[in-house]
């Protein structure tokens, strides 16, 4: 039988920690360790990300201090603000994988509630909002491009 990867997840109060909660935690084959989110520390998963409800009984964390002597997890997930990554990341354990959730100027992603978000440049990004009921939401076909935007 396969042990569980064990993971830690820094930064998941946003969109992206988020989803990333919501793919692991139905995953069979990983245990989440923590999940950071400095401003909501103290809180319960679900009492952030209403949608996780039932699904854990994980609460959130500040970021440990002591990063270096972090050996209880295989793998990071960084789901932060552009730049704070890379604080992070290079005081790990040599053993830790990490996994940056980064989102780049020229992405194009939807967003479940029916919107598509277009990331014009790396500090500031552009939400193009389709949600109308009465027509297809289909982003391409209304901008073929992202010169179009």
């Amino acid at each position: 039988m396969t042990s569980n990867i064990r993971v830690g997840i820094f930064g998941g109060s946003g969109y992206g920690g988020s989803e990333l909660l919501r793919i692991l935690l139905q995953h069979p084959n990983v245990d989440i360790s923590f999940v950071t989110a400095n401003e909501q520390a103290g809180k319960p998963v679900s009492e952030v990300h209403r949608n996780l409800f039932g699904l854990t009984d994980l609460v959130l964390t500040g970021s440990p201090d002591n990063l270096e002597t972090l050996e209880n997890i295989e793998c990071a997930f960084l789901g932060l603000p552009h730049g704070q990554a890379m604080d992070i990341a290079p005081r790990l354990p040599a053993n830790v994988k990490v996994i940056d959730l980064v989102i780049g100027p020229g992405d194009l992603f939807f967003l479940p509630v029916g919107w598509w978000h277009y990331v014009r440049g790396l500090e500031v990004s552009i939400t193009m909002t389709f949600t109308n009921f009465a027509f297809d939401n289909d982003f391409y076909s209304m901008y073929t491009t992202y010169e179009d935007i």
